[in-house]
């Protein structure tokens, strides 16, 4: 088991990636918390991990309100004993718009749940892993790697993630503490799966797949298993880096 006896943290637990990392994770042998606003996904992850003999915790949280996360991390190490690895997943879409299009309320919920999330949640758990010399993992999107049209919110708060990634690997480096992003293209979450609908009933789906050289059809599970690469030790010499999972969609940049 590659992550036994670790204990991480993962935002955004009840669904998509952040469940898929989570049932990942405790199948390699780490002990799991998983955070949300909603408890039943967040429950529903753990009597998964359960059901499979793991051991694994849910915290309601928003992961954009400070108090609320010190008690996250405070109630993770109460649990557990102490934190590896934080998987910053929260964030949302709210809209697809352009900048003109896109009122300023709109902007600032975006990057208020892409970003914001990521550096609150980092922030209240880098004491907790400097002890461990542990690492974060930021969920980042190829959307903040490349410009598309009419993301303008998303892509932005994106970008900002795998910016703030760089920046906290360069200042932790010296702490022993590994900060990476993994940025995936489309795949079909709770995130995105209205929108891809969309595409398919309007015969738009076809430039999309073009776009995605091995087509679409990523997993959830795609992106948990790099995430289990990031955070154990065949990654020890990572820090910094943003690891595309895109269908190839990285080769066309």
């Amino acid at each position: 088991m590659r992550l036994r006896d670790r204990v991480a943290l993962i935002t955004g637990g009840g669904s998509g990636f952040g469940r898929a990392i989570a049932l990942r994770f405790a199948a390699e042998g780490a002990r799991v918390a998983v955070s949300g606003r909603r408890r039943a996904p967040l429950e529903a992850t753990v009597t998964a991990i359960q059901e499979a003999r793991g051991n694994a915790l849910a915290v309601v949280a928003d992961a954009t309100i400070e108090a609320e996360v010190e008690t996250l991390v405070r109630r993770t190490v109460e649990r557990f004993g102490h934190l590896d690895v934080l998987v910053n997943n929260a964030g949302a879409v709210f809209g697809r718009v352009t900048a003109e299009d896109c009122v300023p309320e709109e902007f600032r919920r975006t990057l208020e749940a892409n970003l914001m999330s990521t550096f609150v949640c980092s922030r209240a758990a880098l004491p907790e892993l400097r002890r461990r010399r542990g690492s974060i993992i930021n969920i980042a999107s190829m959307s903040g790697l490349k410009a598309q049209r009419r993301h303008v919110p998303y892509s932005v708060a994106k970008a900002a993630v795998v910016h703030l990634t760089k920046c906290m690997a360069l200042d932790h480096a010296g702490e022993g503490v590994r900060i990476n992003c993994i940025c995936p293209a489309y795949i079909e979450t709770d995130l995105n799966r209205e929108h891809l609908s969309h595409l398919r009933e309007t015969g738009d789906i076809t430039e999309l797949e073009k776009a995605h050289p091995l087509g679409l059809g990523g997993r959830p599970e795609d992106v948990a298993a790099a995430a289990v690469y990031l955070a154990s030790d065949e990654a020890l010499w990572n820090t910094g880096c943003c690891l595309p999972v895109d269908g190839g969609v990285s080769a066309t940049i």
